[in-house]
């Protein structure tokens, strides 16, 4: 739904599906205060802000994640300036993360090969 990616191909490029996710999807994402949405298919890993109609928000909105970075070939298709609701694109990494919960919270870290934290997180409720 969020990613950074130059592919507009209009059978199924990472662009064209997600502006129709933004379309169909993201309203309900909203309306059901979705703290966080994982996503694949884009080799990468990639993490927005809580965004909303493609604006960071301090409104009850999701964190999309991108967790393609574990195997295959990476993507390496960024734009370029980043957009304005990514926080942190690594497209140059294969990596894995982890989630950790309690009650209240959701803990997520992205880590590369060689076990160096890359990136973590922290959701509240």
């Amino acid at each position: 739904m969020y990613i950074d990616s130059t592919n507009y191909s209009p059978d199924g490029g990472d662009q064209t599906v997600a502006t129709e996710l933004r379309t169909n999807v993201e309203p309900l994402l909203f309306k059901y205060g979705v703290d966080l949405a994982l996503w694949g298919h884009h080799h990468s890993y990639q993490r927005s802000c809580p965004v909303y109609q493609e604006q960071c928000t301090k409104a009850k909105a999701p964190v999309h994640v991108v967790i393609g970075m574990a195997g295959m070939g990476l993507s390496q298709n960024l734009e370029t300036p980043m957009p304005r609701w990514a926080v942190y694109v690594d497209d140059q990494e294969y990596g894995f993360s982890t989630i950790e919960t309690t009650a209240n919270t959701l803990h997520m870290k992205y880590f590369n090969n060689n076990n160096d934290l890359k990136d973590q997180f922290t959701l509240h409720k």
